[in-house]
């Protein structure tokens, strides 16, 4: 699911660069593990909802150059905000929030943006220092509300503490294990 939710929305920001968006893997077409979000018994997959989020036509979204930041290292990341309806949406909070692995709050913050019709666009850079320890988890949840208080777009973001290039070397390792094998 975070996979999928990380290149649907990379190409979903890249609008009008990118006009569409088509997933393959929708249902597994055999009883065994595969990339489908949807198994063989129609039984929706954990990855179903992450696809679900990365489809909303009005989305904000996460733009991060890799998934794992050290304990103390500074997250740098653009909140942006996808628009395929055809009319523009006027006065919206674009609300922001960090968690820690427990939950604690990083940074937070919100702003008054306006969303034109049919666009994608960057409203905000994000940074904060990522706290944690390695194999744990924090996220940036993001929040847009209408004038009147509706939340009209909810998203998330599930990111690591770890060595990014210490994780990297690691999968590498193990693809030529795999390969030698």
């Amino acid at each position: 699911g975070i996979i999928a939710q990380f290149a649907l929305e990379h190409f979903r920001r890249r609008k009008p660069r990118c006009s569409a968006v088509a997933l393959c893997h929708f249902m597994t077409y055999l009883p065994d593990i595969q990339w489908g979000i949807v198994d063989y018994y129609g039984k929706k997959k954990t990855a179903f909802d992450y696809v679900v989020r990365a489809y909303q036509p009005l989305l904000p979204s996460l733009e991060v150059s890799k998934r794992r930041w050290r304990d103390g290292e500074r997250l740098e990341a653009g909140i942006w905000v996808v628009n395929d309806h055809q009319r523009a949406h006027d006065g919206l909070t674009l609300g922001w929030k960090v968690l820690d692995p427990q939950g604690g709050v990083l940074e937070q913050g919100s702003k008054t943006v306006d969303v034109a019709a049919d666009s994608s666009a960057k409203f905000h850079d994000l940074a904060c220092t990522v706290q944690g320890k390695d194999t744990e988890f924090f996220t940036v949840e993001m929040t847009l509300v209408t004038e009147d208080g509706a939340v009209v777009a909810e998203n998330f973001h599930t990111l690591s503490v770890g060595d990014q290039e210490q994780a990297k070397a690691h999968c590498l390792a193990l693809h030529q294990q795999m390969e030698e094998e």
